[in-house]
């Protein structure tokens, strides 16, 4: 588990990150609120990424229901859980 706003999202596959840790999938939907807004990544297993961006981020990188996009995060943020 990671907590959304650990969670960096880039439409770049090319830029390098200090973050280890990297998820790629397509942009399954988008919930804006006043100042932020969940994004939802759809990875190729079936699974989801949830980020939490800023409403300018949002237009920053043009995300948009459809568009690839890749999950960024370091391994210090992610918790273990035995389900």
């Amino acid at each position: 588990m990671i907590k959304a706003p650990s969670i960096v999202l880039t439409t770049e596959s090319t830029t390098k990150f200090s973050a280890e840790n990297r998820l790629c999938g397509v942009i399954a939907r988008i919930q804006a609120g006043e100042v932020n807004a969940a994004v939802w990544l759809s990875l190729p297993n079936e699974k989801t990424v949830t980020s939490i961006v800023t409403l300018e981020t949002l237009g920053k990188l043009e995300l948009r229901e459809g568009t690839p996009a890749q999950a960024i995060f370091t391994g210090s943020t992610v918790i273990l859980a035995r389900i």
